[in-house]
């Protein structure tokens, strides 16, 4: 099985220093356990009931049969195994709501900011989905021509956290102008979010925590239902729950957006927000089905 797992990793060598050292932490789990077992002694039950052990977060237990399941696949596709003992076992990670806003809560905040500064970085988050690193570690260069490219997730890292994540996403008009007058005529190198206290250097990594709760305070101040707090990436979240819930788009357009490695990861997270749908698809059906009957009459 480490054989196995060793050949799956080395496909990943060109994934974010970050996405590697999760990948490297997930084998260790997988190694520890079953390491130095042939896949053909391995039975569905065994990993099972390793898949469902105390003591480690559903989480990180379903990566790592994830991890498990890769590795065996790829050594089915390379003719080294010949069956896969992971089939169907699924490790339920239980419904997580997370917390969100709706598009006038969001309207509200946005409103609400300190200054255009601070409305740019936070309508980002809630009106184009980025994760507040990918906002805060943009550059100048990353606007052109009405759409915005995003390359890094920053924490330190000169890329995003995966393929998927560097995208370039046309800007919604409402934000355009903030952040066409943010760019102003600076260097195509120089931070979009440059820190106020720091000359020469992007906004720190608490900066949009700040800024939200600024926002959400000063909009609850002549508001009868309050907005409850919320983290920068809850408007992530809200991006997510409007695109789906309000405005309707299917989850593989709303998972580009958001840059998912997979729009499975989309449906994990937010398929329980998508409200439309089914109507849709069995009203289809039915037109079709009136068709074809009037077509044979």
């Amino acid at each position: 099985m480490s054989t196995l797992l060793a050949r799956h990793l080395a496909t990943k060598a060109d994934r974010s220093p970050g996405t590697i050292r999760d990948y490297e932490a997930q084998a260790r789990h997988v190694n520890a356990a079953f390491g130095d077992r042939s896949v053909s002694t391995l039975s569905s039950t065994e990993i099972e009931t390793w898949a469902v052990r105390s003591g480690v977060a559903a989480r990180s237990r379903k990566k790592h049969v994830e991890l498990l399941r890769a590795a065996i696949g790829r050594g089915i596709r390379d003719g080294l195994v010949e069956s896969d003992p992971t089939a169907e076992i699924v490790v339920s990670l239980g419904h997580r709501e997370m917390s969100y806003l709706s598009s006038e809560e969001l309207a509200a905040v946005l409103a609400g900011a300190r200054d255009d500064f601070d409305r740019a970085l936070l309508g980002l988050l809630g009106l184009m989905g980025l994760r507040a690193g990918e906002a805060t570690s943009l550059r100048v260069g990353n606007l052109a021509e009405g759409y915005l490219r995003v390359v890094t997730s920053g924490a330190a890292s000169d890329r995003t956290k995966t393929r998927a994540g560097m995208r370039a996403l046309p800007v919604p008009q409402r934000l355009l102008p903030l952040l066409l007058a943010l760019a102003g005529d600076r260097p195509r190198d120089a931070w979009l979010f440059e820190s106020p206290r720091a000359p020469g250097q992007p906004v720190g990594d608490s900066y949009p925590k700040g800024a939200l709760t600024r926002a959400i305070t000063a909009a609850n101040q002549s508001r009868q239902h309050k907005i409850a707090p919320l983290t920068p990436h809850g408007l992530r979240h809200t991006f997510a729950a409007i695109t789906l819930s309000e405005l309707h788009y299917d989850a593989v357009t709303v998972s580009r957006a958001l840059g998912h490695a997979r729009p499975s990861i989309t449906l994990d997270r937010y398929g329980h927000l998508s409200r439309s749908g089914l109507g849709d698809l069995m009203t289809a059906v039915d037109e079709i089905g009136m068709l074809q009957a009037e077509e044979a009459h």
